[in-house]
């Protein structure tokens, strides 16, 4: 980067050149009036996100004083959800490595730089999904430590350090069954039928929506046809386990068959469940694993009415 007051290189220093400022949480600010800086947008609102997947925002630091300033991001809190990559553009190269952690960017008189929060919803432990997340970063200014041509990092403690604020909420991933209820009618105590719903995947990523058969469901199942993989990316085996997940890419759909076997006189109605989370694709698009986590739960209401009689 050249300063537009004085001509100057920023160069990447070993971390012996380097003045050593701790991690900086809470910074004690030394009274400097001339410092000043702005971060803009002030404050970042991700709105909703799909849990698992991720959105990134552009934060530009601009030196509105006059003298030549490197700072520092940290991370206050919201480590989980939250993480940063600074800086990326600006007015040249921004970053003076210091070849370690902290890293210290200098920024002229008049110039920006540019630094990247990401935010990636996560739940909790045991499987408790969690939603809505908070966290802030201190962005932190010092004086330029020149020497010669080189910018060396901060000559100073911090001089000025302002909050930015962000928030964003996670949302679970978003199916759509239909038919939502499947109705059988009568099948016979000592017969069997099947039937077919289709499940789309609403949201922005792949999902693995696993079929789950739980005991009290009589006479209801999933059932797979051979477990074999068929219909494109609608299902794959989980190492040999002989758990089967449905592979369903954004605005795709596959279908999911319910059996009704053997059912005892009367009428029968239940709720089987599917677990749905993100699907790891590998590089051909076919699934290579479960994301390892339920991140939303859809149910499929079946009915029955059997006879009460062989049939």
């Amino acid at each position: 980067m050249r300063f537009r007051s004085v001509p100057r290189l920023i160069a990447l220093l070993t971390t012996a050149a380097v003045v050593t400022v701790p991690a900086l949480v809470a910074p004690t600010v030394e009274a400097a009036p001339g410092a000043k800086f702005t971060v803009s947008p002030g404050a970042g609102n991700f709105g909703k996100v799909t849990l698992t997947a991720s959105e990134t925002k552009t934060f530009t630091v601009k030196n509105t004083s006059q003298m030549q300033l490197v700072f520092q991001v940290d991370q206050v809190d919201g480590a989980i959800n939250f993480g940063q990559n600074l800086p990326t553009t600006g007015d040249g190269h921004c970053m003076v490595d210091t070849g370690g952690d902290p890293h210290f960017w200098g920024v002229a008189p008049g110039g920006t730089c540019d630094f990247e929060i990401e935010y990636a919803p996560h739940q909790g432990p045991d499987w408790q999904v969690t939603y809505a997340h908070k966290g802030s970063f201190t962005i932190t200014a010092f004086e330029a430590a020149l020497t010669d041509v080189y910018v060396h990092g901060p000559a100073s403690g911090a001089l000025v350090a302002k909050t930015l604020k962000v928030s964003g909420k996670g949302v679970t991933p978003k199916v759509k069954i239909n038919p939502a209820t499947v109705n059988f009618g009568t099948v016979h105590t000592n017969g069997a039928a099947v039937y077919g719903t289709m499940v789309t995947n609403k949201s922005d990523i792949p999902l693995e929506v696993r079929p789950t058969n739980y005991a009290g469901h009589e006479p209801f199942e999933f059932i797979f046809p051979n477990g074999e993989l068929y219909d494109g990316l609608c299902r794959a085996t989980d190492g040999g386990t002989g758990e089967l997940y449905m592979t369903i890419l954004p605005g795709e759909s596959c279908e999911v068959r319910v059996l009704a076997q053997g059912p005892t006189g009367g009428n029968h109605t239940d709720q089987l469940q599917l677990l749905v989370g993100r699907s790891d694709l590998d590089d051909s698009g076919y699934h290579s694993g479960w994301s390892g986590h339920v991140q939303s739960l859809v149910y499929v209401k079946v009915k029955v009415h059997g006879s009460g009689h062989p049939g």
